[in-house]
Order: structure tokens, then C-alpha cells, then sequence
């Protein structure tokens, strides 16, 4: 019997061949969607500007900006600044 879950998501494995053995493809929706948390260091600061000034909607970006006090930003209700 089946059971209706929220965040699932199913999907057919099928070889493609423009992959390494070592990679996986996942769709470019599925990818838009995906948030890992960085934290900025002087390292990666201006890599995550441009995370961020591309925005929520392009992919690569960034879909969330966290303040030090907790507030959370999301970028896809601000205007698109690559536009």
C-alpha cells in the first residue's frame, strides 16, 4: 500500500552518457530548489555576492541570505539586481 508524504519526490535512473561514473544529474528544477548553508569567510565573500546577486530564480544563486541575528531574507521576493 502507498503512503502520501510531503517532500518526496520519485524518479527513473537512467545512464547518460555525457556523465562520469562519479556524478549524478539532477534537473535544473530540482537543482534551483536545493539550498546548502555556507557560511561567508574572506575566502568565498565575493563568490557568494555573486550567489547572490543572481538571485533565487538563476542557477547557480543563492535563495536565502541569514543575518547574524537570525532574521532571514529571501531573495526571491526582492527585485532581480542581473536583470
Amino acid at each position: 500500500m502507498g503512503k502520501r508524504v510531503n517532500f518526496s519526490a520519485r524518479s527513473v535512473i537512467t545512464p547518460d552518457p555525457n556523465l562520469k561514473l562519479d556524478q549524478l544529474g539532477v534537473p535544473r528544477e530540482i537543482a534551483i530548489n536545493m539550498t546548502i548553508p555556507e557560511v561567508v569567510t574572506e575566502h568565498n565573500k565575493n563568490y557568494l555576492r555573486e550567489l547572490v546577486d543572481r538571485g533565487a530564480t538563476n542557477w547557480p544563486g543563492a535563495k536565502y541570505i541569514q543575518r547574524s541575528d537570525g532574521r532571514c531574507i529571501d531573495l526571491a521576493m526582492l527585485p532581480n539586481r542581473t536583470d
